[in-house]
């Protein structure tokens, strides 16, 4: 999953939340507001970004259900099975006999056994959490508040490591990583793509 062009935080909201100056940090702000919104995406299993994507998911005889990474999926423009993942021959599948789509769940389910070997589905769709940084701050404003917190962690641990750094001479090492604040983690979880 790459860099998200959509944030899960803005700096208006990472300084209120932190009592900071606006102008003062804000280059260093947007650089962790990206890499919390990274680390959130990854987290979660989800696109934060709702845009047009496709999605190949390897099946097994067994799979019923297709979980998908842009959840809510809000339109299934086609679905494909194929034996091999590159998909120079595939059998469409038909929406109205062969799979059914849980649009909040980001699933497509296979209505239809999927062949006696394993293959390949493919999902054409439009899906993800929002279209902009402000939609998804409306939408999700429990993760937004909780990131603004993590971003605040990240500068002031930056500024201050809180005896978390052993002094060589004149050089400084950190002794641990910074780790999510544990209530980041429980409002990530919350969010968090289910496989079926």
């Amino acid at each position: 999953m790459g860099v998200p062009v959509v944030q899960v935080t803005t700096l208006a909201r990472v300084n209120s939340v932190g009592g900071l100056t606006t102008g003062v940090n804000d280059a260093r702000i947007a650089e962790l507001i990206t890499a919390v919104s990274q680390y959130a995406q990854n987290h979660m299993g989800r696109y934060l970004q709702q845009t047009a994507r496709s999605e190949i998911v390897r099946v097994i005889p067994t799979t019923r259900f297709v979980t998908l990474r842009g959840m809510p999926i809000t339109v299934v423009t086609s679905v494909k099975y194929s034996a091999r993942r590159y998909f120079t021959e595939t059998d469409p599948l038909d929406a109205t006999v062969d799979y059914d789509v849980h649009g909040p769940l980001g699933q497509v389910e296979l209505r239809i056994p999927t062949r006696n070997d394993p293959g390949y589905v493919q999902v054409d769709y439009t899906g993800g959490m929002a279209t902009t940084t402000d939609a998804f701050v409306a939408e999700y404003p429990e993760i937004a508040e909780a990131a603004a917190k993590e971003v605040v962690n990240h500068l002031n641990r930056s500024k201050n490591p809180d005896g978390n750094v052993e002094a060589m001479g004149a050089n400084v090492a950190y002794r641990d990583e910074i780790k999510p604040l544990a209530s980041f983690l429980e409002v990530l979880d919350s969010r968090r793509r289910i496989r079926l």
